[in-house]
């Protein structure tokens, strides 16, 4: 029994050294790629705090429109709660992303350009665009995680309304 518990505690240590090691090895891009993944899967799930993952709770700020975080929290709430699972979001394949990085500012910036596509299933099983988005955001790492701390140039005309 105790071989067995020692042998257990080994594997778990060297699962966890590799996947710290992984995640640290990372490039910055790669960070921020997976990052936009997660918040992408978190509309994907109807998960508000996945997609708000993605943004600094005390500095960000939506520049043309003074959105907050919060107000972000409440209106994914609105959205997620009146039951939005038929929403399917996913960066367009040919020009979903791209990022400019400067590494040497303080803190570390990206710009991230973004498009992607906010599709809602139908009841007759086929799809309509629900949001266009496109947009320009600024990220900062901050004790190692990227996070948008402003957004500017979102087009809201394409998105349909609740």
């Amino acid at each position: 029994m105790r071989k067995f518990i020692l042998t257990l505690a080994a594997l778990s240590l060297v699962y966890f050294t590799f996947n710290w090691a992984r995640r640290a090895l990372r490039s910055d891009e790669e960070q921020i790629r997976r990052r936009l993944d997660h918040m992408v899967d978190g509309v994907n799930r109807g998960e508000p705090g996945a997609v708000l993952s993605g943004f600094d709770r005390e500095r960000y700020r939506d520049e043309p429109s003074g959105l907050d975080t919060e107000d972000l929290r409440t209106a994914l709430l609105y959205l997620f709660l009146q039951e939005r699972t038929d929403l399917e979001a996913a960066f367009d394949p040919t020009d979903g992303l791209a990022l400019e990085l400067d590494l040497e500012a303080d803190p570390p910036r990206a710009i991230v350009r973004f498009h992607c596509n906010i599709e809602e299933a139908r009841a007759d099983g086929t799809r309509r665009p629900w949001w266009d988005l496109r947009g320009v955001g600024v990220m900062e790492r901050h004790d190692g995680e990227w996070r948008f701390v402003s957004s500017s140039d979102v087009d809201q005309s394409t998105r349909r309304r609740f």
